[in-house]
């Protein structure tokens, strides 16, 4: 039988069995908007230490506790979270307070009491992030992130743990010693339904069964329930059954996307209340069709392709856009991009410019797709380019959300984006980090976006002038336009270059996108060679100027192909990316 039992996070990162992952679990997956929302409670428990937090249920398999280990079922994305805010926590108290410092510590790792060593995680997290987390975790860590451990390659993995744990750092470093200690307690005191199974064979039944169900509904179960307590209507239950599937199973997040799209910032604990009072206001029906509309444009942006863009604004009526099929593509590629960057908290302030674009009498198509140009531009630098947390502008965001509300469209968007483009990286910023891109199995599509844009925006492509190199979905990118080593991965048996140059093949500097048939037929050759024969058929360059250019421009340098002229290319690359390709111009 199972029997639940309040548990604080103290005792269960206090308790002398090791936390484990189990490998069928998903992958690691929550990011900066959950980080943020367990601040914001934390922060709230301090100013009222009467609060009790809760932290949801949290479900063990001890079957195997004898071994000293526990599984977890269900809860691991909160306890990782927690367990990197701990890190970030101890780092900052280590300047602060270094035996507060180790006492976090001991929450982290288990400590050999006789020694006095650190003796391994009590977490042992997802493998996606494994090797970073255990990395960060350890005590005389000294805050610096590797992309290699030894000779494995963990970038993918730093990227995901990076912004969280420097979000989190950034929320503590300027706490005094004081308010950091209280903050630690309310962390403490927090707490879960714990529940005990016994067996394994019960774990994978709950597994299974959890995983089918997905993100628990929480604010939308209660407002299902107000919403069908006040409308006899029976055509909203299946409203709600479409407003729900459109989420995607992130119904939580996607509420409050709808909300922020309104009315501005708001915190997680106050959603429901604000939305129950807005439907009781101004009726439950002109809520529900909002939510509708709303969790339209939800999925739209997140999984929606061209022809669903084409049906939302003609429903919209915005015949300007969709009767041009340039102007559609535009608004699709930008979609596409911000979906590939990771970029979901643009989604408030997108929706309120559409619908205040749409309001505005006086719209110009030009105004809507300039600005959405500057979304695509800005966050490529910041975010994926210099790896700035998505939510330096979440709070920028949140306001032009209401104020789209409001006020005229046009003037708003160029204040809009007068503000992003000074909140840019520097040039010097985004060339340090440009110039260090490089093939891997998860950089290839944004390999093949850059190569893309820079093919179509810099020789000004139109229309069918444009040949599209970067496609979302992998299958058909694989089927059209491949990632090329100019300087080959693997060299001829009779070919041979300088250790420098060996670890600098997979930098962006030696790779091109090219034609996958043209990528057949290169094979192996060497630089010199694959000039030669690029040179021989105008059929390999067709429609693809930049590779002209770079024929232009390195071919005859080809045979001494190295480490300097791949650093050099990939500085000039970054020049142009900065200066002409993404660069935000002034109204």
């Amino acid at each position: 039988m199972l029997e639940p039992k309040s548990a604080t996070i103290l005792s269960i990162f206090n308790s002398p069995h090791r936390v484990v992952v189990p490998k069928y679990q998903r992958n690691f997956t929550w990011g900066r908007n959950e980080a943020q929302e367990l601040v914001e409670d934390l922060k709230a428990k301090m100013i009222d230490p009467n609060l009790n937090l809760f932290l949801g249920t949290v479900i063990f398999d001890i079957s195997k506790n004898k071994d000293g280990e526990i599984f977890v079922i269900d809860g691991q994305q909160r306890l990782t979270t927690i367990s990197i805010l701990l890190s970030a926590c101890r780092q900052a108290a280590k300047k602060k307070m270094p035996q507060f410092a180790d006492s976090i510590q001991e929450r982290v790792s288990f400590k050999d009491p006789y020694s006095g060593k650190y003796e391994g995680q009590r977490l042992v997290v997802s493998p996606s992030i494994k090797e970073i987390y255990e990395y960060i975790s350890r005590d005389n860590w000294t805050g610096e992130f590797s992309d290699k451990i030894g000779s494995k390659s963990i970038k993918r993995q730093v990227n995901k743990v990076r912004p969280l744990f420097e979000y989190f750092l950034g929320e503590v470093n300027s706490l005094k010693v004081e308010d950091l200690q209280q903050f630690v307690k309310s962390l403490y005191d927090a707490y879960f339904v714990r529940i005990d199974i016994e067996n394994t064979s019960q774990a994978f039944d709950i597994f299974e069964r959890m995983n089918a169900r997905g993100v628990p509904l929480d604010v939308a179960d209660l407002l299902k329930n107000h919403l069908f307590a006040t409308i006899d209507i029976p055509e909203i239950e299946e409203q709600w059954i479409e407003i729900i599937e459109n989420s995607g199973n992130t119904p939580l997040r996607m509420l409050k996307y709808y909300w922020v799209s309104k009315s501005g910032y708001i915190k997680k604990s106050d959603l429901y209340k604000n939305i129950r009072n807005y439907a009781i206001k101004n009726g439950s029906r002109a809520l529900v069709d909002e939510l509708q509309d709303f969790s339209f444009f939800y999925k739209l942006v997140r999984e929606g392709e061209l022809q669903d863009l084409k049906d939302y604004f003609q429903d919209k009526g915005l015949t300007e856009i969709t009767e041009n099929e340039s102007y559609l593509q535009k608004v699709f590629d930008v979609i596409e991009a911000l979906k590939l960057f990771g970029i979901t908290q643009i989604y408030p302030v997108l929706y309120s410019a559409i619908v205040a674009y749409k309001k505005d009498s006086s719209r110009s198509a030009k105004d809507l797709l300039e600005l959405l140009d500057v979304f695509e531009k800005y966050h490529f630098i910041n975010n994926v380019i210099c790896e700035r947390v998505g939510n330096e502008v979440e709070k920028l965001y949140t306001n032009y959300a209401k104020d789209f509300n409001k006020e005229k469209f046009k003037p708003l968007s160029i204040s809009l984006r007068d503000d992003l483009k000074t909140r840019l990286a520097s040039k010097e910023e985004f060339t340090s980090n440009f110039t260090t891109l490089s093939y891997a199995g998860d950089s290839i599509p944004l390999i093949c976006y850059i190569f893309d844009r820079i093919n179509n925006s810099k020789f000004n492509a139109r229309g069918g002038q444009k040949v599209r190199l970067f496609f979302p979905d992998s299958s058909i990118q694989k089927k059209n336009f491949n990632v090329e080593h100019f300087l080959p991965q693997k060299l001829k048996k009779d070919q041979s270059v300088s250790k420098d140059t060996a670890e600098a093949i997979d930098n962006i500097g030696n790779l091109l996108v090219i034609a996958r048939h043209t990528n057949s037929d290169l094979g192996s050759l060497t630089p010199k060679e694959k000039v030669d024969l690029l040179r021989s058929k105008t059929v390999y360059t067709n429609n693809l100027p930049y590779l002209v250019e770079f024929l232009s421009e390195y071919g005859d340098v080809a045979s001494k192909w190295s480490k300097d002229q791949i650093e050099k290319r990939a500085r000039e690359i970054a020049k142009i990316a900065f200066e002409k390709i993404w660069m935000i111009k002034s109204i």
